[in-house]
């Protein structure tokens, strides 16, 4: 958390350009009052398979069953999703 915080910090002191374009931007709110809100986008997991080898048809299966989102990458199109 506390990186997440100091990367955000880090980021709207790295762009003060932004601030100028409006009376009260996030940049100056934070800067007056020390709050910084952050937030995440949670994406399912992917699971990116390279090369459809013997292994490759059971690995995709189980990530499924996991609630995985899974691509298969292969120069071979019959193989390949």
């Amino acid at each position: 958390m506390k990186l997440l915080v100091i990367a955000a910090l880090a980021l709207g002191l790295a762009v003060p350009a932004f601030a100028a374009d409006s009376a009260d931007s996030n940049y100056e709110r934070v800067l007056r009052t020390g709050e910084l809100r952050c937030g995440y986008i949670n994406y399912p997991p992917h699971l990116i398979v390279v090369g459809a080898g013997h292994i490759a048809a059971p690995l995709a299966a189980m990530a499924k069953l996991c609630d995985f989102e899974v691509s298969v990458l292969d120069d071979r199109a019959l193989y390949a999703n």
